[in-house]
């Protein structure tokens, strides 16, 4: 059971709490620049139904996809790592640099909601790798949509958040 995602719910959900308190309408110019950063990053760091979701749909519904299929993900998602990292460390300057519109409550739950990005991609290189070899028997077909299942909520959930995450920081730049 992949723990680390299911750490991730933790996080997330404390940071969705705190995401209320982000923005104050005294924010600066600085503050403002700083939120858009923000909100760039969070747009890479959010999981879209045409990539991953998808993969993992067609698995939880028992399609067996041909190891081209596995391929192409695997490094499609691969390639994305750049921007992943790359989005990860906005997040990361934004944190170092204080400004008044990050609660030191947000400033700690968005840290954890950038390693918990971390650990999920974490869990579906290996959940792809996994789907590139063969299934021997029906117990193994079943963990792996067990496993697929469990990756998807967790994403779904992340993505909800995110979403809040970003109309909640929008209305308040």
């Amino acid at each position: 059971m992949p723990v680390d995602i299911i750490t991730l719910g933790k996080y997330t959900v404390e940071f969705l709490a705190a995401a209320a308190t982000v923005v104050k309408e005294t924010a600066t110019a600085s503050d403002r620049a700083s939120i858009g950063k923000v909100l760039d990053a969070l747009r890479e760091l959010y999981f879209y139904d045409d990539r991953t979701l998808s993969i993992l749909d067609r698995t939880i519904a028992g399609e067996q996809l041909t190891s081209e299929e596995v391929d192409r993900a695997h490094r499609g998602f691969n390639a994305s790592q750049k921007k992943i990292d790359d989005a990860l460390n906005e997040i990361y300057a934004s944190l170092e640099k204080p400004h008044r519109a990050l609660s030191v409550r947000a400033y700690n739950k968005l840290r954890g909601l950038s390693q918990g990005k971390s650990d999920v991609r974490m869990q579906i290189d290996y959940f792809l790798y996994e789907l590139g070899e063969p299934v021997h028997t029906e117990e193994d077909r079943q963990r792996r949509i067990a496993l697929a299942s469990e990756i998807r909520e967790q994403i779904r959930d992340i993505n909800g958040r995110i979403d809040l995450i970003d109309e909640s920081l929008r209305s308040n730049r």
